[in-house]
């Protein structure tokens, strides 16, 4: 048996506790950068929701210069592309036959308007017009943001966006509406 050298007088070795300490901080910094890579993707679906909002809005502007009203799409009271319970990807335009004469489908109704769509989508989308003086509708109280009690009526032509999808899969909806009233969107649970 080989015999092992004695230390210097100023070699020391790790500790056990010395240890522990290091490795909790190696944690703590690993569940701060899981918890910033969460939000960056999370955010990053909020800007496509967001983009989407902004399309349909561009896309009813020149439905209205064309026809002189905004198109009512949302006639069925279902989220399109689909339901945004689920956590999937989906495309925006559904496959469907809408030739002529165009069946008067909700989907239908959004090649009609024709928003551009970039790549898939986890929101569901849901928009409705009307004329002047008629009360502003929602398409589905479940987007409504807290505290609103009514929408207010209008005395030009309207319309209503909704967003809304459960990007994490918490219960918690993200929820964003835009109008024509307003040019701002008012964001609900954004992060969610």
């Amino acid at each position: 048996m080989k015999a092992t050298p004695p230390r210097d007088a100023g070699e020391r070795a790790f500790t056990l506790v010395e240890l522990m300490v290091v490795v909790v901080i190696v944690g703590v910094l690993a569940m701060i950068g899981v918890a910033s890579f969460r939000s960056r993707i999370f955010g990053s679906k909020t800007s496509q929701a967001l983009a989407m909002i902004q399309s349909i809005r561009a896309a009813q502007e020149r439905w209205r210069a064309d026809n002189l009203t905004y198109l009512n799409v949302t006639r069925t009271a279902t989220w399109y592309p689909a339901s945004p319970a689920g956590r999937t990807k989906r495309s925006f335009y559904n496959s469907g036959v809408c030739g002529v004469p165009m069946p008067d489908t909700d989907d239908c109704r959004w090649k009609l308007l024709n928003p551009t769509a970039v790549g898939g989508t986890e929101f569901g989308f849901m928009v409705t017009a009307g004329p002047p003086g008629t009360a502003m509708t929602e398409p589905d109280p479940l987007a409504r943001p807290t505290g609103w009690t009514s929408w207010p009526a209008n005395g030009d032509n309207w319309f209503v966006i909704q967003a809304i999808a459960d990007a994490d899969g918490d219960g918690v909806y993200a929820k964003f509406v835009a109008s024509s009233i307003r040019g701002d969107v008012y964001r609900e649970n954004e992060g969610e």
